[in-house]
């Protein structure tokens, strides 16, 4: 993300959330922190879900090629109007790096899913 998009796109409009949640038992918030490191952007906030709740919610709304309670590991791209209420909004694209298919995580795909949406905002 950070050499891929970040530095690539400068919009202000860009803005990422990172939520870091433990779907693994070796995982925990010292990982999360650790992993924090590697996108420094200032457009970037990151969250740690020791609970992973807020990846159990966004599981919910989107199809992975594999059969977990919990999205992680999932890139997401909304237009210039969501904003979470009582569930996360509908993205405009996902992908993710799970297994090699169609939705598989590509940066460069994915910064033209975003410049598309900044486009689209006039920006």
């Amino acid at each position: 993300m950070q050499s891929q998009v970040f530095s690539k796109v400068s919009s202000d409009r860009l803005r990422a959330f990172i939520v870091w949640t433990p779907p693994y038992t070796t995982d925990d918030r010292t990982m999360a922190l650790e992993g924090a490191r590697i996108v420094t952007d200032s457009r970037a906030t990151h969250y740690w879900d020791a609970k992973s709740e807020a990846g159990t919610e966004f599981a919910k709304g989107i199809v992975l090629p594999r059969d977990a309670p919990i999205a992680y590991d999932v890139y997401f791209v909304y237009d210039g109007k969501a904003e979470w209420r009582d569930k996360p909004p509908k993205a405009v694209a996902y992908m993710h790096q799970i297994v090699d298919d169609e939705r598989f995580l590509d940066p460069g795909k994915f910064r033209e899913l975003i410049q598309a949406e900044l486009k689209k905002l006039g920006k």
